[in-house]
């Protein structure tokens, strides 16, 4: 499942899970990126915790998503 997907369904725990998965450069595992996605992570999924069932509206496909980013 591609991390928008999760966002959109409102399933910000899944989200912050897929996201540390992007841990990557150049094929190599950099930690520095790891910690990074785990805090990340670990924001978003705070802020589904703290926050209540609201009304959000979905992210739109953009161009930007199709492009892979170097």
């Amino acid at each position: 499942m591609p991390i928008i997907t999760a966002i959109n369904n409102g399933d910000l725990n899944k989200a912050g899970q897929l996201m540390q998965q992007y841990n990557k450069a150049g094929g190599k595992f950099v930690q520095g990126l790891a910690n990074r996605r785990a805090e990340e992570a670990k924001l978003l999924m705070q802020s589904n915790a703290d926050s209540t069932k609201q009304n959000l509206t979905p992210l739109a496909k953009s161009s930007y998503q199709s492009k892979t980013l170097v």
